[in-house]
């Protein structure tokens, strides 16, 4: 089956190149939430031991990693769907912004995430 794979990817040069720039997507957009979400992580982690060094009861917290909660449109704070979470591609058909953002979403997203 890999053999058959790397011949059709031989054969089609685009398909290889389509597939590379699919694959640099997904890992750019990964990556953009490990940026994100890790020094916030880090921040909630370091405040709990602090609180707990000091003899200071830790304030319960909400669950957050690099999977929960799922990402909100920085506009409007709509939660964005698996299907809005497509890099690039649905960031073209949703017209820059999410469903219900305002106009003036940030234009960065894409520069991030593509």
């Amino acid at each position: 089956m890999v053999k058959a794979l790397i011949d059709v990817l031989q054969q089609s040069p685009a398909l290889l190149v389509a597939i590379a720039v699919l694959l640099g997507l997904m890992v750019g957009s990964f990556l953009n939430v490990v940026v994100h979400r890790v020094p916030k992580m880090m921040e909630r982690q370091w405040r709990a031991e602090h609180a707990e060094m000091n003899g200071q009861e830790t304030p319960p917290a909400e669950r957050f990693n690099l999977v929960v909660p799922r990402s909100k449109c920085p506009a409007c704070g709509h939660g964005i769907t698996a299907l809005e979470n497509i890099p690039l591609v649905s960031y073209l058909v949703l017209a820059a912004s999410a469903r219900r953002a305002k106009p003036g979403s940030p234009r960065a997203i894409p520069l991030s995430r593509g």
